[in-house]
């Protein structure tokens, strides 16, 4: 038997699939709804798996700094260069920016994080999600 934790986050983001013919092929943007699940054999003396706050706190912070209200462009996109050159908040990616990968790369940071993470579900709207887990 095993315990599972889950927190959600909610980050604004823009961004493009290099290449793609359809309307994700333009530059766009999703209000993302991301839940980290996480994993638990046993809980501590307090009865809790993992504090929820703990996961808001590092977790949340990180996808604030790095992902929210940023537009995420692959590096080779040639949008990139002149946009960051404007002085906008372009992330470049070493990969597409699709649902997909975005929840591989959160689960792969999270996992830095030392989380005992199971899951990344990321839902690039309310109907859309992907999600990643080794």
């Amino acid at each position: 038997m095993q315990f599972k934790i889950k927190k959600s986050f909610i980050i604004s983001y823009a961004h493009r699939l290099k290449g793609y013919r359809g309307r994700c092929g333009r530059i766009h943007g999703h209000t993302a709804n991301i839940e980290v699940v996480c994993g638990v054999k046993h809980l501590g003396e307090n009865g809790i798996g993992i504090d929820f706050n703990e996961i808001k706190e590092k977790v949340g912070s990180w996808l604030n700094e790095a992902l929210d209200h940023r537009l995420l462009l692959e590096k080779t996109d040639p949008a990139g260069k002149g946009l960051k050159e404007m002085g906008e908040d372009v992330l470049l990616l070493p990969f597409q920016p699709s649902a997909e990968n975005l929840a591989r790369m959160i689960y792969k940071k999270v996992k830095e994080m030392g989380f005992p993470v199971e899951e990344v579900i990321f839902f690039e709207s309310p109907t859309s999600a992907a999600s990643y887990k080794d």
